[in-house]
């Protein structure tokens, strides 16, 4: 069984991965921008494409380019992932 997680995000929202390993980002629905830190590329998905992240540390941003809905996934059965702290709302 595939570990998976399925977020909703309104144009502009970005979802911050810690030192995310051996996860794919799945666009469902909408276009996504993912950077990788110490990447030199990035990469955009539409609805249907993927990509595997493979960070060995620092962070992974993804923002949704229009509304959109993505699953994150494991690729193998010890991926790595971690969210930063939330901040509170002033």
């Amino acid at each position: 069984m595939t570990a998976r997680f399925v977020v909703e995000m309104e144009r502009g929202g970005l979802l911050p991965l810690e030192q995310a390993r051996d996860v794919r980002i799945v666009c469902l629905e909408g276009t996504l921008w993912l950077t990788e830190q110490d990447r030199p590329t990035d990469v955009v998905l539409e609805a249907g494409a993927s990509h595997t992240v493979n960070a060995n540390a620092g962070r992974t941003l993804v923002q949704a380019m229009s509304r959109a809905r993505l699953a994150v996934e494991a690729v193998d059965a010890r991926p790595e992932l971690s969210f930063p702290p939330l901040r509170k709302a002033a």
